[in-house]
C-alpha cells in the first residue's frame, strides 16, 4: 500500500504549501505607495427588479465622503418600482443618472448589455461596480478604492462579504466567501489575478473601451462579467487588491437554500470558460483540500502511516491559523468549530455542485 500513502501525502503537501503561499501574499503590505489625489468616479449598478434593495443602497452612497463621483443606474426590463424610485431620486441628487433597457440583444446576456450600456454613459474614467442588494461597509468606499488605482493599474479588486446572521444558510455562505476571498486575493496578490466580484471591482473605462468590452465569446454566457472580464485581462502589472477595511461592501444574503443552490450554479457554471492554466491550478487547489478531508477518515478509520497523521495535524493547525488571519483581516468572527466543520463540508459540496453546474445546459439569470 505504499503507493496509497504517497497517494495522500503529495496533495496533503500541496494543501500546506498553498496555506502558506496564501498567508504569504494576504500578509504582503496593501497600502498604495504614495495617496493620489482624489479622482472622480462613476459607480454603476445594474437593476433588475430591485427597488426594496435600491432604497438601502442609494441613500449609502450618496453619503460617500468622496469628492466627486456620479451614479449611473441601468434599469434592466423592471416591472417593480424600480423607475419611479430612480426618478425620485434623480429629482433630488444631480450625481445620479439613469439608463432604461426594455429589450436585450440576441446573443448577449442581460446583465453584460446592462453593464455595456452603463459604462458607454459614464462620464469618468474610473469605474466603481456593485449590485443593488449590496450596501458599502463605510462612507469611504469609492476613496478607498480608487486611491488603490496606480498609473499602471487597470483593475482594481475588492472584497465582498455577506450579511452575518445566527443561519446555518449564513454560517454556510460565509464560510465560503472566505474561501473564494483566501483563493482570488492570495492568488492576485502574488501576480496571478484569475477574478473578481463584481459586486465590489472597479477599472478604468479607457481600458474596457480599448478591449472591446467583454469578449465576443463570453457575451452569451451566464455570469462572468466579472470573473471572465478580470481573468482574460488583469495581470501582475496592471492589477491592485484592495482589502481595506473601509473599501468592503456587504450583501444580503440569498433568500433560502434553493435561491442560494442557484446562484452557485450560474457562479460554477462560470468557471468551464476560465483560461486552462486557472481551471488547473484551482483544480489542485480543490482536489487536495478534498484530499486532506478523506486523509483525516482514513486515518480514523484505519491504521493510516504517522507521516500521514502528521501532516494532516500540521495543516489543521495552519486552517485556523489562516482562516482567523483572513477574518481578522475583514473584521469577522466565528467559531473554531465552525471553521473546522466549513473545512470539511466545503470541497465536497463544491464538488458535486461544480460537476452539476458543468453538466447543465440552460443557465438563467433571472
Amino acid at each position: 500500500m505504499f503507493w496509497l500513502d504517497w497517494l495522500f501525502i503529495l496533495p496533503l503537501s500541496f494543501q500546506i504549501f498553498f496555506l502558506l503561499f496564501c498567508y504569504w501574499a494576504l500578509s504582503q503590505s496593501q497600502h498604495p505607495k504614495n495617496t493620489p489625489t482624489p479622482q472622480p468616479v462613476s459607480v454603476i449598478i445594474c437593476a433588475h427588479n430591485a427597488a426594496h434593495f435600491l432604497q438601502k443602497l442609494l441613500p449609502a452612497l450618496f453619503e460617500q465622503a468622496h469628492p466627486v463621483f456620479e451614479v449611473i443606474l441601468v434599469i434592466d426590463r423592471s416591472t417593480d418600482s424600480t423607475l419611479a424610485l430612480a426618478q425620485y431620486w434623480a429629482s433630488q441628487e444631480k450625481r445620479l443618472r439613469y439608463h432604461c433597457i426594455e429589450t436585450i440583444p440576441i446573443g448577449i446576456q442581460p446583465k453584460k448589455y446592462a453593464l455595456m450600456q452603463g459604462i458607454q454613459i459614464a462620464r469618468y474614467e474610473y469605474l466603481l461596480l456593485t449590485d443593488a442588494d449590496c450596501v458599502p461597509a463605510s462612507s469611504q468606499w469609492i476613496g478607498t478604492m480608487q486611491a488603490a488605482f496606480q498609473p499602471s493599474t487597470n483593475f482594481v479588486l475588492g472584497v465582498s462579504l455577506y450579511e452575518d446572521n445566527p443561519s446555518w444558510l449564513s454560517k454556510v455562505v460565509g464560510f465560503e466567501t472566505l474561501m473564494t476571498a483566501l483563493y482570488y486575493l492570495s492568488f492576485a496578490k502574488a501576480g496571478l489575478p484569475y477574478m473578481g466580484i463584481g459586486r465590489n471591482l472597479a477599472y478604468r473605462r479607457s481600458f474596457f473601451l480599448e478591449k472591446g468590452g467583454f469578449s465576443v465569446s463570453h457575451l452569451s454566457v451566464v455570469g462572468g462579467d466579472d470573473d471572465l472580464w478580470v481573468g482574460s485581462w488583469a495581470n501582475s502589472q496592471n492589477t491592485q487588491v484592495c482589502m481595506h477595511p473601509t473599501a468592503l461592501t456587504y450583501s444580503q444574503l440569498p433568500n433560502n437554500w434553493q435561491h442560494w443552490y442557484r446562484q452557485k450554479i450560474r457562479h460554477l457554471s462560470v468557471g468551464r470558460h476560465y483560461k486552462i492554466k486557472f481551471q488547473l491550478l484551482l483544480a489542485c487547489c480543490y482536489g487536495s483540500h478534498t484530499f486532506a478531508i478523506l486523509g483525516w477518515l482514513w486515518l480514523l478509520l484505519a491504521t493510516a502511516p504517522l507521516a500521514i497523521g502528521i501532516t494532516l495535524v500540521l495543516r489543521s493547525i495552519l486552517v485556523v491559523w489562516i482562516y482567523t488571519y483572513c477574518l481578522d483581516l475583514f473584521s469577522r468572527k466565528t467559531s473554531y468549530l465552525w471553521l473546522v466543520i466549513g473545512d470539511i463540508l466545503f470541497p465536497f459540496y463544491l464538488t458535486i455542485i461544480g460537476i452539476i453546474a458543468r453538466l447543465k445546459q440552460h443557465i438563467q439569470w433571472h
